[in-house]
């Protein structure tokens, strides 16, 4: 019975029927899949390609055996542009992500282009400001060979041959949306840097259809900061996401150690603690999860993965491991004719 009445909850949140609002994804480290969270960060690289792409698998405590899949991927380029006085940038970047939950009763996929412009303030680059937006083309479908209803018990068992009286032909649902952001990095000098940013989404409002994907608007705020300390790197993060009456804040600082560092080879690892707080719309603000994340960096390749453990102990969720995330980002190219480094966040 428990099994039934989550499988049914999972349904009715994902319906969105009428006023029911469903909340988007997120990841354990925003800083590691950039597109996602701000189109600004599009082409936000010192290398001139950018290839992303993660996994993640959460909640199969409550979702049942499949519990929720994510798979993500993105390119993005970064085109330089002399002016004489001072290079700008241009950033160019595509983004897919399928997302699936509980036993695949409900697949959403979105494919994004997204399109941003750096421009440095000031001759010596220490200071630069991007401004992007990304449109978004969203596909959601549903499966109802596993669901059961009231009406197919025989007072005994349940019986899939009784005929539930609901309809199983619902199409599948399209929506064009958009989103926009902003960001400001800065350079103290060459060992200090940081970064603030805002972004948008879900700014095309949805037909008033019987079925809806039910997004309703969807902002954040970004920060954070790099130190370099001789071969340590400290890159403390922060970022509020709000949507709806849903808030999430998720905080804490990776630890970079560089064992090779030079011109030609680096060879880092790096690790941190990060903490997930979580407002729902019924709840009160609580602490939500403590991640560790992890990850190693070749030269142009990086490799990382999360593990999540939910701290709240609530009637309504479960402590204890809930997923995990593995991802990459590769590099290519190197677009600093000059060899300077560009301001943080610079994701490598």
């Amino acid at each position: 019975m428990r099994k039934i009445l989550v499988v049914f909850a999972i349904v009715i949140v994902g319906l969105s029927f009428q006023h029911l609002k469903a909340q988007d994804l997120h990841y354990s480290h925003h800083v590691y899949n950039p597109l996602y969270y701000s189109p600004a960060f599009t082409g936000f690289i010192e290398s001139k390609l950018r290839l992303n792409a993660s996994y993640a698998d959460r909640y199969r405590q409550s979702f049942g055996k499949d519990g929720m899949r994510t798979v993500f991927a993105s390119g993005d380029i970064n085109i330089p542009f002399e002016n004489g006085v001072s290079t700008s940038n241009l950033g160019i970047g595509l983004s897919f992500y399928n997302h699936r939950a509980g036993e695949n009763m409900i697949m959403d996929n979105q494919t994004a282009l997204s399109v941003a412009y750096r421009l440095p303030l000031g001759k010596d680059g220490h200071h630069t400001l991007s401004a992007g937006f990304n449109f978004s083309f969203l596909n959601r479908k549903f499966n109802y060979s596993n669901l059961q209803f009231g009406n197919q018990f025989d007072g005994i068992y349940y019986n899939p041959n009784i005929n539930s009286g609901e309809t199983d032909e619902y199409p599948s649902i399209n929506k064009i949306d958009l989103g926009v952001g902003l960001l400001y990095s800065f350079s103290g000098n060459e060992h200090f840097r940081g970064y603030v940013g805002a972004s948008a989404f879900h700014l095309i409002p949805e037909q008033d259809d019987y079925i809806t994907f039910g997004q309703v608007l969807r902002y954040n705020v970004h920060m954070g900061l790099e130190a370099d300390i001789n071969n340590l790197t400290l890159e403390p993060s922060l970022m509020i996401d709000n949507q709806g009456k849903a808030m999430e804040l998720y905080t804490g600082v990776l630890l970079k150690y560089y064992l090779i560092k030079d011109k030609t080879d680096q060879f880092s690892i790096f690790a941190g603690p990060y903490l997930r707080m979580y407002k729902s719309p019924i709840g009160k603000f609580s602490l939500y999860t403590l991640n560790a994340f992890i990850g190693a960096q070749f030269n142009d390749l990086q490799l990382f993965m999360t593990a999540d453990n939910t701290l709240n102990t609530s009637k309504n969720t479960f402590s204890g491991f809930n997923g995990f995330e593995i991802g990459l980002n590769y590099f290519i190219g190197n677009s600093n004719k000059n060899g300077k480094r560009i301001y943080c966040p610079s994701f490598k």
